[in-house]
């Protein structure tokens, strides 16, 4: 008969110990893998510069009037408010920019008097309504003076079918033009749609209220594209 030994209560443990420390190596090794890393520290970046977009305005506005009836304080139909304006934008940027000028005969109502006149009133008589479209273009760096249309300038009729005819209230015309500019480098995306998203970003971040209404047929404007 063969006798068997039993393990001592020491050899046991010594055994368990084993074990424990071969699988804490285990686990030691697996979490080193994942969570190993490489640095570098001699990357250098890339020499960076700055372009300058320039532009300053000029210009006045002069509005003067003919009176038939010899009333300058109540006008009535027939009367003509005559615009005359002389706007000149100067560039003086460093980069090529593209340029969008909203330019707009503004109402500004004075009193409304008793039959409440209101700036409605006024662009509707006068034909005012789409005077000042925003013109948009380009140029190369310093290119000098911006070409635009002398902003409203024309005749404007008083034509209100009776309404205005003893109207006390009394009102202003006046002539705003903001110029909103971005150089263009960096503006060219993978297609017009990509692009058009670009000008779009670029217009807001420069101020411009209406950036969301560009198209892309403006960016053949900006002289983005040919067609």
């Amino acid at each position: 008969m063969v006798k068997s030994k039993k393990m001592s209560k020491t050899s046991i443990a010594v055994i368990v110990l084993a074990l424990l420390l071969v699988l804490s190596l285990v686990m030691g090794i697996t979490g080193a893998w994942f969570s190993s890393k490489v640095e570098n520290t001699e990357v250098e970046s890339s020499t960076f510069g700055f372009g300058e977009v320039k532009i300053t305005g000029t210009g006045a506005t002069a509005v003067t009037y003919d009176i038939y009836e010899g009333n300058v304080l109540k006008m009535t139909d027939g009367d003509v408010i005559h615009v005359a304006n002389t706007l000149a934008i100067t560039n003086a940027s460093t980069v090529k920019i593209l340029y969008i000028i909203d330019q707009k005969l503004d109402v500004q109502i004075v009193s409304a008097g008793t039959k409440t006149l209101t700036v409605d009133n006024i662009e509707e008589w006068f034909d005012l309504e789409d005077v000042g479209a925003p013109v948009l273009g380009h140029v190369d760096a310093a290119a000098g003076t911006i070409s635009v249309s002398a902003l409203g300038a024309g005749d404007y009729d008083l034509d209100s079918d009776g309404a205005a005819n003893g109207n006390d209230g009394t009102f202003k015309i006046v002539a705003n033009a903001k110029v909103y500019a971005v150089q263009t480098a960096n503006l060219l995306g993978a297609d017009k749609a990509a692009t058009l998203v670009n000008v779009k970003e670029a217009f807001q971040a420069a101020g411009y209220a209406g950036y969301n209404d560009l198209t892309q047929a403006d960016l053949i404007t900006f002289g983005l594209y040919n067609s």
